[in-house]
Formats: C-alpha cells, structure tokens, sequence
C-alpha cells in the first residue's frame, strides 16, 4: 500500500518543482491578468472579491501564503492591516517588494508554505489561494497555516472543486492530456519543452475539505464558490467573449441549490481557542 502513496507523492512533487520555475518565468505576466477582459481575468477578480467578502472586518497581521507578486495587498492594506506575503518563486516576492517597497506595512519572503518562518500564534488571518491543487501534501500546508494562526483566527483557503464538470473536465481530462502529449513528443523532439503546469490538479470535494480543515484547523464558518464555466475546455479558449458572458450571467448560482456547480470554492476556517 505504501509504495502507491509514496509513487503519487513523488509525482506530486515533481509537479510542484516544476511549478516554482513555471511562476518565476510568468511573474511579470501575473498581475496583467487580473485586469485582462478575459474569462480568466473575470475569475481572478471574483475569487479575490470572495476572499475580501471573508476577511471583511479583520485587523491585524495577515498572512498570504502564496502571495504572487502581491495580487491581494493593497486591499489588505486598506483595511488598515499588516500584510505579510510569503511565495516559492523568488521572481513573484521580488514583484511584490517593487511594488509594495514604500509601504512599511507590508512585507514578503520567499519561503516553504510547509515550513513558514514564524513563530506559532502570530496572525489574525491568513489566506491560501491558487496553491493547495500544486503541492505534494496539501495537509501538511493546512496544519502549517493553522500553527501560524493566533488563537480564534481565520484561515481563508481556495479549492478546486471535484464536484464541479467543468474543473473536472478541465483537469483531468483537457489539461492532463495535452500535458502527457506534451511529454510523449519531448521524448522524440530535440526542442525543450516550455514550462507549463499542463497535468491534473489536485481538486478537493467541499466535504473533504471541511473535514481536513476542522482536523487541523478548527471550524469551518462558511464555504463560498465561485467561477461558473458552462464551456469546457477548449471551447472556454475558442469563444472567449461567450465563455465570459455566460461566466457573468450564471455567478449568480452561487447563492442557490447549484453552487456547488462552482469551479472553484473557499473555506473560511477559524481556529480553535488554544
């Protein structure tokens, strides 16, 4: 039994070391598509809509674990909080400090989202998105966050919804095909293959993570989702502009019986008091 678990852990990590690589070379490029009139554009900008809608009325420190090049800060910052961003690629913290170098309330690190560099108990609030599908053991990043938090705060964490046909399809089926062709020709080409992460993410049942985060965090407040595709892939990429019409049309069932049609959703977590 060992030897499987061990053989999908080493794939996993050899997706997410060429993940590292993959952020550094799209770090400039990042930031662009949170304003971009695309469909991808229109998720980024809503999923970080809800993350705000959850930190709502939070002071303190916060964390980022997965920062980027600092898509969230100035929000966060706004809110009158300390914001501390921590990322694997140095090129997306190295983003951040340009950015964000005049503002003392703000800081960033290049670090291990498994192994963070602060002491136990040191942040009101910490927020995880876009990271645990591309980490070989998203547990041991929950407990990571959970062990930062002080006492009674809150963990904000996007997941990939399994649930969902649409990240399903895009995932295990459009995305890891097209990366196990890439993978097939790379034996027979002599051109290098550039950096993509074209294979299956790890997507999460909401059950599933409601029960992880209550083991390693504490109680789970709320779930929200987000990112409504009707298109699958590549249909999403061959009619944009119709892709994300209908994307805003449909958001909509986020607050009715088919949310969890969502392509995505987040966990608000708090931790318990000691």
């Amino acid at each position: 039994m060992s030897d499987g678990r061990d053989t999908r852990l080493a794939k996993a990590a050899a997706i997410n070391r060429g993940a590292i690589p993959f952020f550094d070379a799209t770090a400039q490029r990042y930031l662009a598509a949170y304003s971009a009139d695309s469909l991808s554009g229109y998720v980024l900008r809503t999923r970080r809509a809800r993350v705000l809608d959850l930190l709502a009325g939070l002071t303190g420190n916060v964390l980022d674990a997965g920062c980027g090049p600092g898509a969230m800060t100035q929000e966060i910052l706004d809110a009158g909080c300390e914001f501390w961003g921590v990322d694997g690629s140095p090129r997306m913290i190295a983003a951040g400090r340009q950015r964000f170098g005049g503002f003392a309330r703000a800081h960033f690190a290049v670090a291990d989202v498994t192994a963070l560099p602060f002491p136990a108990g040191t942040f009101e609030a910490a927020l995880c998105v876009g990271v645990i599908d591309r980490v070989p053991r998203p547990a041991a990043v929950i407990a990571e966050l959970g062990r930062v938090l002080k006492p009674h705060g809150i963990l904000v964490m996007a997941f990939p919804n399994l649930l969902s046909p649409y990240a399903l399809w895009r995932s295990h089926v459009f995305y890891a095909g097209i990366g196990c062709a890439k993978r097939v020709v790379g034996r027979f080409g002599s051109r290098r293959r550039a950096l993509d992460l074209c294979s299956a993410a790890g997507l999460w049942t909401p059950r599933t993570a409601r029960r992880t985060l209550e083991s390693l965090v504490g109680e789970v407040l709320e779930i929200a989702y987000y990112h409504f595709g009707a298109f699958p892939a590549p249909l999403d990429e061959l009619l944009p502009r119709t892709a994300l019409k209908t994307a805003r049309r449909l958001e909509g069932l986020r607050t009715s019986r088919l949310r969890w049609l969502g392509a995505g959703f987040l966990a608000k977590a708090q931790k318990g008091p000691g």
